[in-house]
């Protein structure tokens, strides 16, 4: 994860509005899953919980996720994790040895149930943002058994991580993964030694993305993974308006982006659902048509690591036979209050935009126009700012932290329109 404390406002209420009203036929489910994202482990942090705000994950929170995760959900029909595994400290070939570790604990618990991972900024031997070697790409390979999923390792590992996978459990389903470091610019790139300032790589991806989906969209749907979302960097945008400092506030290169967002829309029949993390927070990102129509949504959920100040959590989402997301829950643990477990707290039910009868890219786009032109009390921003920032306290005193009164500066990040 890159951007500390990242914000982008206005999904709260729109997760919330997605975890808690779900679509009109909610009772009906295909199937449920599981879905995690930067876990962050750092096994040079001492044992215990208590210490960990504003820390990364040591190996009993990771062990207590997990196990949870299990009580949860025992038998998901999958489980995604959208990317960083490693600690923002560890380096080198420790990498691949810590990956190697969460994907032994997620087998333990969960056996042969397939397991989708992304590859996160942190996640390579070469440095933050910068493309793994293939070694590490190998052993990441086998340490998620993706051969299992139908993956290619010779092509994943050529392809700097990028790859198609799908399930016999689920043969109408199609995942697409990302590695989204491979369209960031060198401007992220401040761990690694590095000279491209950008990679070639990353326009391979995107015209593989575009051939992918066009091929899988008379046969299947697909579920798109990858680890930091496109668009404004809303956190460093505040930032700047505070301090007056010049921040790089797109988290992919802009050409890249705007491709990717173009890519979207025109296939946004195809996608299903889309699903990030990075941010340590829940959040969404609206896809718009060059017209501005609003036709996908992407999900940003919260994460394993608290190093933000967030408390560590997880999601059960729950679909429908066409593989539409009917249902979210997210589960986190009060690191204040450790003794009470993992809980759900986001089952708030918000009121959607007149006529609106279900969640969706539409719904979501509406939410956020009105939300803009409505007094905040309408919308029981109290709430919105707890779902987040995954239940952690956000006071008016930190201008850097989403709250009731500059909610409205975050909103300008989540719409993404294509130009073509």
């Amino acid at each position: 994860m890159v951007y500390t404390k990242k914000h982008s406002a206005d999904f709260i209420a729109i997760l919330i509005l997605l975890l808690a009203l779900g679509i009109p036929n909610e009772g009906y489910t295909q199937g449920k899953c599981l879905i995690v994202s930067d876990i962050h482990l750092d096994l040079n942090i001492k044992a215990g919980l208590q210490h960990l705000r504003d820390s990364d994950a040591n190996l009993d929170l990771v062990k207590r996720a997990i196990a949870d995760m299990k009580i949860k959900l025992p038998h998901p029909a999958f489980i995604i994790i959208a990317g960083d595994f490693v600690g923002h400290k560890v380096q080198g070939n420790d990498k691949a040895n810590t990956t190697a570790i969460i994907a032994k604990l997620f087998h333990a618990q969960f056996g042969d149930v397939p397991i989708i991972p992304a590859l996160g900024n942190n996640d390579s031997d070469r440095g933050d943002y910068v493309k793994p070697t293939a070694d590490f790409l190998d052993a990441f390979a086998k340490a998620w058994k993706l051969s299992g999923l139908g993956v290619n390792i010779t092509s994943f590992k050529n392809h700097s991580g990028y790859y198609a996978a799908a399930t016999n459990k689920l043969p109408g389903l199609k995942f697409i993964v990302l590695n989204s470091s491979l369209v960031s610019d060198q401007g992220h790139r401040y761990k690694g030694n590095d000279k491209d300032t950008v990679y070639k790589e990353g326009r391979s991806m995107l015209n593989w993305l575009g051939s992918a989906l066009h091929k899988t969209a008379s046969s299947k749907k697909v579920w798109l993974i990858y680890h930091m979302p496109p668009g404004t960097d809303a956190y460093q945008l505040l930032s700047d308006s505070i301090s007056k400092k010049a921040y790089d506030t797109l988290l992919w290169n802009p050409a890249y982006a705007q491709t990717f967002i173009n890519t979207v829309s025109h296939h946004a029949s195809t996608i299903k659902f889309s699903i990030a993390g990075h941010v340590h927070r829940n959040d969404f990102k609206v896809f718009c048509n060059p017209e501005g129509r609003a036709v996908d949504y992407l999900r940003v959920v919260s994460s394993i690591s608290p190093n933000y100040g967030n408390n560590p959590s997880f999601e059960v989402a729950e679909f429908d036979k066409n593989f539409n997301v009917t249902k979210e829950t997210t589960y986190h643990l009060d690191l204040d209050s450790i003794a009470n477990g993992w809980v759900n707290k986001y089952t708030f039910k918000y009121s959607l935009p007149a006529k609106a009868t279900a969640v969706n890219a539409g719904t979501l786009y509406n939410f956020i126009i009105d939300l803009k032109k409505h007094p905040p009390a309408k919308y029981s921003l109290t709430n919105y700012v707890s779902f987040y920032n995954v239940g952690t306290a956000s006071t008016i005193s930190d201008p850097a932290n989403l709250n009731t009164i500059n909610y409205g500066r975050y909103l300008r990040a989540d719409v993404l329109k294509a130009d073509q």
